[in-house]
């Protein structure tokens, strides 16, 4: 670096959102230092005269040529670095920014300040700094690579610095926390972080995911408020669930026997429905959208038909009735209806939606991905297809398409549909979608990460290549492996387009399973030969998580294998299937859900889901094993257990723990400590007897847990009697 780049600064300014400007400028500084080139102090600026047309700036230039060395002097803007930032015909609402060279300052300007911080990172992204994924904790610092530059450079500037102009192809570019099996505040704030380096604008979080208490937006709002805010991201808020804000255990009086929508005839009924909402919008002022969705599968009473004509028209009155309350007391908040399973049809003339105020989000749940959206050779395909124009036609606000790019019923199976996207999101833009959808669960990130950042990256640009793209990022990711990936990747997708044809899928089909299992094979060969090459540690990293998913994935299969032909196999194909999720599930490869539990043949209710949705919550994930007695300890009063703390974050934790059993079951120790390691397990052996004959029937341990002399645990039940669940 040349003596001409020590006298350049960062200089930031905004005429609002200060905070996004500047953290805009902090990042640019911070990775910019991290890729080894001339550290960049951040100056605050003003501006002679208020600036119109842009959200702010964030200027790279010299400190010498701007007048007097007083620190207000030194912070003025240059009036002329703004005038092709607002020369872009864009308005506040667009998401659009531009990196221009004006007289050898780089000036990044934005429509409005959270474009401002997308333009850093493209100016980032030119000088090889990729961002592949959130930092969650199982990525161990490979999420994201920053190369270190050991070049000079004349011009004081890296040479791959070039002018850009971009906008976002879709107004609302959103990811869903949905049922949110692995999140958790930390991992959040690691996906809100990625967002806003790759352009994602709005999170979906329910208010209660259907009414189970479980994932809810306000478990987590004041951890990651803050994170939404500073990148100006929008919070979208609701989801399935009628039933979340009029319980029928409290308002049994609002529902027909049978029917879990409650009866939308009832005056009172829609009233205090709208109040809810209504009053808790008003306290939270962040919400910038709320679903006001039935719940999923929803059962309609009769009198819904038979008073307005048809669901759709149904859920058209409560929400044209909660539109119009709004508007008294948060009239920028955006209702979104759903079009979905019963009845995704758009309501008659009489009912309907505003185009201000309202946003439509079509979910084609049955659809299939064997071929694209809109292939005539599908008959559910071709209907979303034409659903699509009959919106168009009777609705004149917004509409969006909630994809199915990533499937909780695909039980994290590496299905990366990346052609099937490059084909689809440029085909749902040219029909006039303006937002697009899709879920996010950490927990197998890593298995969909192509998948995730191509979807982001469509959502902004569709006129993309999906080819070039998928050429870059296995060249940028994989490095000498770039073509085995390719292969993988491709194979991948042939076996999930196969299995899945529909949203049950074919696991009943021995030819499909016999298929797939050859692509999974096929898929763990071309990762050995990508592990023969020499790359670089991300890479050996990558490539041994992609691995472990396609071991995985032959187990599943093994397993599908022995359901539909030898049953003499199962038990067996079982046991290794779940030894092996155990084993992964906080590895960034496996969501550990009610789906996996169904593979393994074990009954599915609530307090198994609780279960496993807890294990990703906290810190530390207990669990309990039976452990094998030596043989003079084979009585029917005694057993060996051993409790099991792992690491869920890859992290260190100190363990207190104790145990509350039985009155006529002794353990032996009932308390203790320990330290589990980082993405480690640690073990205490217990022993457990009992005075009588036997243990009694349905017997349970609680276990109290407290992590860092300060987080506590609530109580966990065990049952050691079904200890391998």
């Amino acid at each position: 670096m040349n003596a001409n780049a020590k006298d350049r600064a960062i200089f930031w300014w905004s005429p609002e959102g200060a905070a996004t400007v500047k953290f805009a400028a902090d990042e640019l500084s911070r990775y910019w230092s991290q890729a080894g080139l001339q550290p960049l102090r951040v100056i605050e600026a003003c501006l002679s005269a208020a600036g119109s047309g842009i959200g702010g700036a964030v200027v790279i230039a010299r400190t010498a040529n701007l007048g007097p060395s007083t620190a207000r002097d030194q912070g003025r803007l240059d009036h002329k670095w703004l005038i092709p930032g607002r020369s872009q015909p864009w308005t506040p609402d667009d998401d659009a920014f531009a990196i221009d060279n004006v007289e050898g300052a780089w000036v990044m300007t934005g429509s409005n300040p959270r474009s401002v911080l997308y333009a850093c990172y493209a100016l980032l992204e030119q000088v090889g700094i990729r961002f592949f994924a959130p930092t969650f904790n199982f990525y161990h610092d490979y999420a994201e690579v920053v190369p270190v530059s050991s070049k000079a450079f004349d011009s004081g500037f890296p040479s791959e610095l070039r002018e850009v102009k971009s906008h976002g192809a879709f107004r609302y570019r959103k990811l869903y926390v949905e049922e949110g099996w692995s999140f958790n505040a930390a991992n959040l704030k690691s996906l809100i972080d990625w967002m806003g380096k790759a352009r994602m604008n709005v999170l979906v979080i329910p208010y209660d995911y259907q009414n189970a208490g479980v994932t809810r937006y306000d478990a987590w709002r004041d951890h990651i408020l803050p994170e939404l805010v500073l990148r100006q991201i929008m919070v979208e808020v609701g989801g399935h669930g009628y039933a979340s804000w009029l319980p029928p255990k409290t308002y049994p009086e609002f529902y027909v026997p049978g029917f879990n929508v409650f009866d939308v005839t009832n005056p009172a009924a829609v009233e205090a429905y709208v109040a809810r909402v209504v009053d808790y919008l008003s306290e939270r002022p962040e919400i910038k959208i709320f679903d006001a969705w039935p719940p999923d599968a929803a059962t309609w009473p009769p009198a819904a038909t038979t008073v307005f004509g048809s669901p759709a028209d149904a859920e058209a009155q409560v929400i044209n009735q909660l539109v119009a309350t709004m508007a008294n007391r948060r009239p920028k908040v955006i209702i979104e209806h759903v079009a979905y399973l019963p009845d995704p049809e758009p309501p008659g003339p009489p009912a309907r939606y505003s185009a201000d105020k309202v946003l439509v989000d079509i979910a084609p749940y049955d659809r299939s991905i064997a071929v694209p959206i809109f292939d005539q050779t599908s008959e559910r395909n071709a209907y979303y297809a034409a659903l699509i124009g009959r919106w168009r036609e009777s609705f004149h606000g917004d509409v969006g398409v909630y994809e199915y790019y990533r499937r909780y019923s695909w039980h994290s199976l590496p299905t990366n549909l990346l052609r099937l996207m490059g084909a689809e999101i440029p085909y749902y833009h040219a029909r006039g979608v303006r937002g697009l959808s899709s879920y996010a669960e950490p927990a197998d990130w890593i298995t969909y990460e192509a998948s995730h950042r191509l979807f982001a990256d469509l959502c902004w640009d569709t006129e993309l290549d999906p080819e070039g793209w998928l050429h870059q990022y296995c060249a940028r990711r994989f490095g000498a492996a770039a073509d085995a990936i390719q292969r993988y990747l491709s194979l991948t997708e042939q076996a999930g387009q196969r299995l899945y044809p529909d949203p049950s899928g074919a696991l009943d089909s021995a030819s499909a399973i016999s298929d797939a299992l050859h692509d999974y094979r096929g898929a763990r060969a071309a990762l050995e030969t990508a592990r023969g090459q020499e790359c670089s540690p991300a890479c050996a990293f990558m490539v041994e998580r992609l691995a472990w998913n396609a071991d995985y994935a032959i187990y599943d299969m093994e397993l599908a294998a022995s359901a539909v032909g030898s049953a003499g196999t199962l038990p067996a194909a079982r046991s290794r299937l779940h030894a092996f999720i155990l084993a992964h599930r906080f590895d960034g490869i496996i969501l550990h859900n009610y789906f996996t539990a169904r593979r393994l043949g074990f009954k599915v209710d609530s307090k198994l889901s609780h279960r496993l949705r807890s294990a990703y919550r906290y810190p530390v994930c207990p669990s309990l094993e039976i452990a094998e007695l030596e043989p003079d300890d084979i009585h029917s009063g005694y057993r060996h257990l051993d409790l099991a703390f792992e690491s869920t974050d890859h992290l260190p934790h100190r363990v207190d723990w104790w145990i509350e059993s039985p009155a006529d079951v002794t353990i032996q120790p009932r308390l203790g400590a320990l330290t589990v390691t980082a993405g480690g397990r640690s073990r205490q052996r217990l022993s457990c007897t009992t005075a009588g004959e036997g243990f009694p029937v349905d017997w349970r341990l609680i276990l109290r847990v407290t992590v860092d002399e300060g987080l506590e645990i609530p109580a966990v039940t065990l049952d050691p009697e079904l200890a391998s669940q």
